[in-house]
């Protein structure tokens, strides 16, 4: 379930699985989760991980933590280095962020970095990383988000900002909830 709930959450259909993703998957191997259990080998469940970015404990049902979290906090200079690594894996890609902040201004802020890895039809398919440990309430932390977001600008990563509910903001966070 979880692997069908992966794609379907990156707006890839079960039935658009074997075309977006290939590795031998065919339209009767995703009809139902039966077929499917099958297929699901290590090489398979290890390349879905890699496309999306997720953390194969989760997708064996080990975890709650979805994605890999990246904190930049007080380390600025490592901004530039992860932005060159995920250009360099993925060249033709188009790399944006969402600044999430919470509604009141207070609580924890997270960037969400959108890498396009494909398409199914006119509709992107993206990857997603998660910048987080932004104390929004701190002056010092809201200077170091600054900084993070005037360099993905500079190195032609647009930033756009939106608010969302403080709890909503957490599960992101954490990496516990499918982007």
């Amino acid at each position: 379930r979880r692997f069908i709930r992966l794609f379907e959450c990156h707006n890839v259909h079960r039935n658009q699985i074997p075309r977006f993703f290939g590795h031998g998957l065919e339209l009767k191997d995703v009809q139902d989760d039966s077929s499917l259990i099958g297929k699901l080998d290590e090489p398979l469940l290890e390349a879905a991980c890699e496309r999306f970015g997720v953390r194969r404990e989760w997708l064996d049902g080990a975890e709650s933590q979805i994605y890999s979290c990246h904190d930049f906090y007080k380390r600025p200079e490592d901004v530039r280095p992860f932005l060159l690594r995920l250009r360099a894996a993925n060249p033709d890609g188009q790399l944006e962020g969402i600044l999430i902040a919470p509604e009141g201004g207070s609580g924890e802020a997270v960037v969400v970095l959108n890498e396009m890895i494909g398409a199914v039809g006119e509709k992107p398919i993206y990857r997603y990383h998660l910048c987080n440990n932004w104390d929004f309430d701190y002056w010092k932390s809201r200077a170091y988000l600054t900084a993070f977001v005037a360099i993905c600008w500079k190195n032609g990563v647009r930033v756009r900002g939106t608010y969302l509910p403080g709890k909503a903001i957490q599960r992101i966070a954490l990496g516990e909830s499918l982007v």
